[in-house]
């Protein structure tokens, strides 16, 4: 989750005691079904004309077409979340938090971070933690702090002014800044990737149902597209949606919206599933917002809240049509056809 800058969001003064115990046997990959890697439609404006849902299967990341299309009849789906039950023609997704372990994949990233903007400081290296939302005991990245919110071009931003506060000069603190996020985006890209729960399985229900699954992320597309390899769902998800692709940011509900003009519906008819505040702030707007509850601490205010996105139960079609379509086979599932689809 990430606003659309440094000012909307407060900076912590003191650390969450949230906690996020991870059994070792759900380390990368674990136990996770391997699938075919896909490439991922980019969520970016960059030129792209809106897509519907059918289309925006089998997209790649330039906006190529991919697998071939067939006819077939469009319709929305009932899902049911914990006792709710909500009509949908697209699900919303949040990555850090929701589909992955926060922890376990950015406080290697947090580390580098402060060590890199420091320069080996005491001092320095205890105020950034401190206001950028790092436990470095723990290991926990404070699910309210820039860390957890922000993307990594708004920390960097806000790393070099919070540098210039603590007394380093302008040049050498936007050059500090600029290392800790090249280190940091490294860092990432060999962390491990922990699901939450049977991810894997439960988007490929929601995929082999018809309906139209978007994941928003403040982590830059490289990271995330890796991340959502390793956890065998980059042929699962039809619209990945990234902090540097240039969309609205997070927690804007603008990009609720941009995700529903993607996919041809309404913010109304979009359901976004998050851990936060900010996620539940983007949702203004959204058809509702299921919150996936942290193992510490309390879940934001939620028309729902599931312990994972296992959580997320098909009751069926809503039996309202909304035209035909190309229907697209599925290039994550060897081109077999899709069921449930939509416009």
């Amino acid at each position: 989750v990430a606003p659309p800058d440094a000012r909307r969001v407060p900076l912590p003064s003191s650390l969450s005691d949230r906690d996020r115990r991870v059994p070792r046997d759900r380390a990368a990959g674990a136990g996770v079904p391997s699938r075919p890697p896909s490439r991922l439609s980019r969520g970016g404006r960059g030129g792209h004309a809106p897509l519907a849902p059918a289309q925006a299967r089998g997209v790649g990341s330039r906006g190529e077409t991919g697998a071939p299309a067939v006819s077939g009849s469009i319709r929305s789906i009932r899902l049911r979340a914990g006792a709710r039950t909500f009509d949908v023609d697209a699900v919303l997704l949040d990555k850090d938090g929701t589909l992955i372990d926060l922890d376990a994949y950015w406080a290697p990233a947090a580390r580098r971070w402060i060590e890199e903007a420091a320069g080996g400081d005491a001092h320095l290296a205890r105020a950034l933690r401190r206001r950028l939302g790092f436990d470095a005991e723990r290991g926990i990245v404070v699910r309210s702090g820039p860390f957890a919110t922000m993307t990594l071009a708004e920390l960097a931003d806000l790393t070099s002014r919070l540098l210039e506060e603590l007394g380093i000069g302008g040049p050498e603190a936007r050059a500090r800044a600029g290392a800790a996020r090249r280190d940091a985006a490294d860092a990432s890209m060999q962390a491990p990737i922990v699901p939450i729960g049977d991810v894997a399985g439960s988007l490929g229900a929601l995929h082999r149902a018809g309906l139209a699954v978007a994941v928003v992320t403040s982590d830059d597309r490289r990271a995330a597209e890796r991340a959502l390899e390793a956890i065998g769902t980059a042929g699962l998800v039809d619209l990945l949606v990234c902090g540097d692709d240039g969309a609205p940011a997070k927690p804007d509900p603008g990009l609720v919206t941009h995700v529903a003009e993607r996919f041809g519906t309404v913010p109304r008819r979009v359901l976004l599933v998050g851990d936060t505040e900010l996620d539940r702030r983007m949702a203004e707007g959204a058809g509702g917002f299921v919150a996936v509850a942290p193992p510490m601490g309390s879940p934001p205010a939620a028309d729902a809240v599931v312990s994972s996105i296992e959580d997320l139960r098909i009751v069926g079609p809503t039996g309202r049509s909304r035209g035909g379509g190309p229907r697209r086979r599925d290039p994550g599932h060897g081109g077999g056809p899709l069921g449930g689809l939509r416009s």
